[in-house]
């Protein structure tokens, strides 16, 4: 995933969480980490975590949180 992609604009999670799950405010990191560490374990269902399918749940993420790259960084050691 390139740097540049990592970046959304400052409310668009906030959007994402009130339009996927109608959530009225932002969960804290604690839990975001959480969710990103189970979609990543998701995607490996089958055993492999395709280049496809990370780049999917950082890209996410990314749009979620506001491009933390610490925790994007996190995710993918």
């Amino acid at each position: 995933m390139a740097e540049a992609d990592a970046c959304a604009g400052p409310g668009t999670g906030m959007w994402l969480f009130r339009q996927d799950w109608t959530f009225t405010a932002v969960p804290d990191f604690g839990g975001i980490r959480i969710y990103a560490k189970a979609l990543l374990v998701a995607v490996k269902g089958d055993g492999v975590l395709a280049p496809g399918e990370r780049d999917r749940v950082l890209g996410y993420m990314a749009t979620l949180i506001g491009g933390n790259r610490e925790f994007l960084r996190e995710l993918v050691a």
